[in-house]
């Protein structure tokens, strides 16, 4: 058996058009080769007073599935601000603040992956201060190649060519 998909908007015309000829839910499942239940419940969710609209059907359709999505964790704005101020100024690490959270059974939990995925995409950066330079790391800070290393060297006030004989 094949893996379930979702109905097309023309999967939905056919099984309006279907109804408006009479025929029955069987025939129609055998032509559309789907799931007889599966037609059965389109009409259950969709059909009001014996009337179905396939753009009706379509819209409500994809209301649900956005309503279905889990919200990020992130998008509020007081857990994003927590997340930022642990980060910045406490110096913890996201496993850190994950387990702080876990520990005082706050009401609500992010695991260190999605803060992590959240730094690494920009959602936590605080206007032109990346908060990738408050993480914690092994070694030397690397620097970039647009910084020109000032130390132990002399400013040449006058190149040799432009001086005097």
């Amino acid at each position: 058996m094949k893996a379930y998909t979702h109905l097309s908007i023309l999967e939905r015309e056919m099984i309006a058009k279907g109804l408006y000829q009479g025929k029955c839910l069987s025939e129609l499942a055998r032509i559309m080769k789907r799931s007889k239940s599966t037609l059965s419940r389109e009409l259950r969710r969709n059909q009001s007073d014996s009337d179905y609209s396939p753009a009706t059907s379509q819209l409500l359709y994809e209301q649900r599935r956005l309503k279905s999505k889990r919200k990020k964790l992130l998008e509020d704005l007081h857990h994003k601000a927590y997340v930022q101020s642990k980060i910045i100024h406490e110096s913890w690490s996201p496993e850190q603040l994950a387990a702080r959270l876990k520990y005082e059974k706050k009401s609500w939990q992010i695991s260190y992956a999605t803060i992590y995925r959240a730094i690494h995409c920009g959602e936590l950066d605080v206007g032109k201060q990346a908060i990738k330079k408050h993480l914690r790391h092994k070694g030397k800070r690397r620097k970039s190649t647009s910084e020109e290393e000032k130390r132990g060297k002399f400013v040449i006030s006058m190149p040799i060519t432009k001086r005097s004989p």
